[in-house]
């Protein structure tokens, strides 16, 4: 339902962004990874870059039914969105995308046939989910990440946070595991403090 009106939702004032001077202070200026979480209503970080003039290139998996996939596509769209496959040749146009200086976003918080990937709570890291990638992107480009996800504060209202931009450590031999395990350490906390509004 919401969906449906979310272009309604800034002029509204239902949508308060915290932290947009983070974005601002690096996007067209480095390769920006936005790793963003199924918290709240997360549809809302497209009007909300938007607002902020920032082009957003979104890693995302449509969903199955061609009706739905339409509707998604569609509402994105609305927002200047331009939606990106989590295949190979989605991976080149990202990475194309960061060399370019421009904003890529995904999901770094994720199931796959009824598994949780991440975050990890507790488990090793592993190569197999969207924090690998961003981490294999983020090694590859030189890019910088940033962290957001959305409160619902109020019936239909929500504040959309920004965290600090931060890189991945510097390391003397690659380690793709450890980069895991530090995006994980970033993104865990929030969700544990958000879980009864979790996706997953």
């Amino acid at each position: 339902a919401e969906f449906a009106v979310i272009h309604r939702f800034l002029d509204e004032g239902r949508i308060e962004i915290i932290g947009a001077e983070h974005l601002r202070a690096v996007a067209g200026k480095r390769p920006l990874i936005g790793m963003c979480l199924h918290t709240g209503n997360w549809e809302v970080f497209a009007p909300a870059f938007q607002k902020l003039g920032i082009k957003l290139n979104s890693i995302i998996q449509f969903p199955a039914s061609p009706a739905e996939a339409s509707l998604v596509d569609r509402a994105r769209r609305v927002f200047g969105v331009n939606p990106i496959l989590p295949d190979l040749a989605g991976t080149r146009q990202a990475i194309r995308v960061l060399r370019e200086n421009g904003v890529v976003s995904m999901f770094p918080d994720e199931a796959r046939e009824g598994r949780i990937m991440a975050p990890l709570f507790g488990r090793p890291p592993h190569l197999e989910g969207n924090l690998a990638i961003a981490a294999r992107m983020g090694r590859m480009t030189g890019a910088i990440f940033g962290l957001g996800h959305c409160r619902r504060v109020a019936p239909c209202r929500f504040e959309l946070h920004v965290g600090e931009m931060f890189d991945l450590p510097e390391r003397p031999h690659p380690d793709i595991l450890a980069d895991v395990a530090y995006l994980n350490e970033r993104i865990e906390p929030i969700i544990r403090r958000e879980l009864p509004r979790w996706y997953f």
